[in-house]
C-alpha cells in the first residue's frame, strides 16, 4: 500500500499544471486544502476510535474486540477513506485532473488489495460478528461501497 501511495504521489506531482481544473486559479489550492483537512481529520479520528486495536499489520489479538462506534458505525475502514480523501486534496491543489486520476487510482488499487486481505483475516478471527458488521456497513464511502 505504501508503494502505491507514493507511486500515485509521484505521479500527480510529475503531472502537476497540466489539464488544468475547471475555475480560478486560487480555487482548487483552497478545495484542496480542505479536502486534505477534511481527510487528515477522518483519518487520525479512525485511529483514535481504534485505539489499541490500531495496527499497522493485520493483526488481531486474543483480546481484539470489533470496534462499530465513531467512524465505523458506517465504514469499515474510515482510515483509508480518510487518507484518500488527503490524496485527493493533493491531486485538486495541485490543479491538474491527471494529477488528480495519478494520485486517485493507483492508491485506490492498493487500498482495495489491502482491504481484501485485512477482510479476510478479520472474518477468520471474528467469525459471525464480523460478517454481520460487513452485512450493515459499507467499506469506504458511505451508502455506495
Amino acid at each position: 500500500m505504501v508503494v502505491g501511495s507514493l507511486a500515485g504521489i509521484a505521479l500527480a506531482f510529475a503531472f502537476a499544471g497540466d489539464a488544468h481544473l475547471p475555475g480560478p486559479p486560487s480555487l482548487p489550492v483552497v478545495l484542496g486544502v480542505a479536502l486534505m483537512v477534511a481527510g487528515t481529520v477522518l483519518r487520525y479520528w479512525s485511529v483514535h476510535v481504534l485505539g489499541r486495536f490500531f495496527t499497522v499489520t493485520v493483526d488481531v489479538g486474543e483480546d481484539h474486540e470489533l470496534v462499530d462506534s465513531g467512524p465505523y458505525a458506517l465504514l469499515r475502514h474510515p482510515s483509508y477513506t480518510g487518507m484518500l480523501v488527503v490524496y485527493l486534496g493533493v491531486g485538486v491543489a495541485l490543479d491538474s485532473w491527471l494529477s488528480v486520476a495519478a494520485v486517485m487510482l493507483i492508491p485506490v488499487a492498493a487500498v482495495v488489495n489491502r482491504i481484501a486481505h485485512e477482510e479476510r483475516v478479520l472474518r477468520q478471527q471474528l467469525g459471525g460478528d464480523y460478517e454481520r458488521y460487513q452485512d450493515r456497513t459499507k467499506r469506504l464511502v458511505p451508502g455506495v461501497w
